[in-house]
């Protein structure tokens, strides 16, 4: 598998650079635009240029118009930006701050399925299931067929305690854990929710430790991130830390999790942690 996925990365690479080796950034007085053989195709007047994947973003004050490699505008205003999995589509937070999808030719698409459980996954054939009542790690790859599916056998020193009482693993299920392979990086499939004396917190199997205190008064798990809830306040652990403070939060859509402040504002919050408020 690794030597073909990384001959994959390869090709991938060389047709990028194919596709971007006859375009070139144009500097003139501070400001920036790109060139296709000569003609210009994205104007000079932007505060900086990039490519990005396969399109070209152009960034003026604080927001960024968005080219095709050829220089057909597919975005203008976006606040911010992401290219999902297979980099043909972008998730756009637009200046009127609504979220929006297209394709790497401007082509609007509808809203994407999305899983927030069981996040995006870069080899959809590929399922863990861990059963931690058996200590079984189980690697799945169904179009290779059962004979080669693989084994292996995880230990733990200790048990969860019996003080502790078993709520969920990293998929919201208390028996068995299964889970594809992540865009985003998932949680650490060793963490699972547990509550002490009516509160919740995170156990870490391997480690025999809780890794967030039992001072929660609800926790969901989502495969890449939880939501904490303590006395009516939310965050998502691990991208915004494990302190509650917004009145409102939703479990994110690929790169965003709508918000709503104490103070009644609303916005986008991105999983880098940076907020965007509407308008």
């Amino acid at each position: 598998m690794k030597p073909i996925f990384s001959l994959f990365l390869f090709l991938i690479s060389v047709s990028y650079n194919a596709q971007t080796d006859h375009l070139i950034i144009k500097r003139e007085s501070n400001k920036y635009g790109v060139l296709n053989d000569g003609k210009i195709i994205v104007p000079v007047i932007y505060d900086s240029v990039k490519f990005e994947k396969k399109i070209i973003s152009a960034k003026i004050d604080n927001h960024f118009d968005l080219y095709s490699l050829n220089g057909k505008i597919i975005a203008l205003k976006a606040k911010k930006f992401f290219h999902l999995k297979n980099e043909e589509e972008l998730q756009i937070l637009n200046f009127r701050n609504q979220i929006e999808y297209i394709d790497n030719y401007g082509i609007k698409l509808e809203k994407l399925p999305f899983y927030s459980n069981y996040g995006i996954s870069i080899f959809e054939n590929i399922e863990e299931q861990i059963d931690f009542k058996k200590n079984i790690i189980k690697s799945l790859y169904p179009s290779s067929g059962a004979k080669n599916d693989t084994l292996r056998v995880i230990q733990y020193e200790q048990k969860i305690p019996k003080r502790i009482r078993l709520i969920s693993f990293m998929n919201s299920h208390n028996s068995q854990f299964a889970i594809n392979r992540s865009f985003f990086e998932t949680l650490n499939r060793n963490f699972a929710v547990v509550k002490i004396k009516g509160k919740y917190g995170v156990w870490k199997y391997d480690e025999n430790r809780m890794i967030l205190s039992n001072i929660y008064d609800k926790i969901i798990a989502y495969n890449t991130h939880l939501i904490l809830e303590k006395n009516g306040l939310f965050t998502i652990y691990p991208n915004l830390g494990k302190i509650p403070k917004y009145k409102r939060i939703f479990p994110y859509e690929y790169f965003f999790s709508r918000f709503e402040t104490v103070d009644n504002k609303k916005g986008w919050v991105d999983r880098n942690g940076i907020e965007y408020y509407d308008n």
